[in-house]
């Protein structure tokens, strides 16, 4: 049996391979950052993403701060930040193809992303909760230097 990209992954980064890699889905550890998915999709495509807890997607305040965050990567660099349609979870997201899961660079583009995950879960959450509390009025410092990614 051919092995997937998840299970290539694993072997290749010397991480025990998870029973969901058969799912097509994994949650790994990345620096002490927990809660990180590596999600294959369809054409050769990998969804990796992490959940940031605390923030109100249904809080139209927040969305716009969201969207900020969004706008030309100020706040989020390569990644976007995403709404699970299912749990109103927010989620940092970014897609890589199954071949930028398998080079030797791939466990430096997961610190990078990693750190970026931490940041949000810090940083993030405080700065997207204290602009909704001001009801989206504009801080002295723009939202993409309150997120330390």
């Amino acid at each position: 049996m051919e092995k997937t990209a998840l299970e290539l992954f694993c072997e290749l980064n010397e991480i025990e391979v998870p029973e969901t890699a058969e799912d097509d889905i994994i949650s790994i550890e990345v620096e002490h950052v927990s809660d990180i998915w590596i999600l294959a999709m369809e054409d050769d495509e990998i969804e990796v993403f992490a959940p940031i807890e605390g923030i109100d997607a249904t809080n139209p305040v927040v969305m716009r701060a969201l969207l900020e965050a969004n706008y030309l990567g100020m706040a989020t660099g390569a990644a976007r930040v995403g709404i699970d349609p299912f749990s109103d979870q927010v989620s940092l997201c970014e897609r890589w193809t199954v071949e930028e899961l398998l080079r030797p660079d791939a466990r430096e583009n997961l610190l990078v992303f990693a750190g970026l995950v931490d940041g949000w879960r810090k940083d993030g959450v405080e700065a997207i909760v204290a602009y909704a509390k001001s009801g989206g009025q504009t801080t002295s410092e723009p939202l993409e230097n309150m997120i330390k990614v």
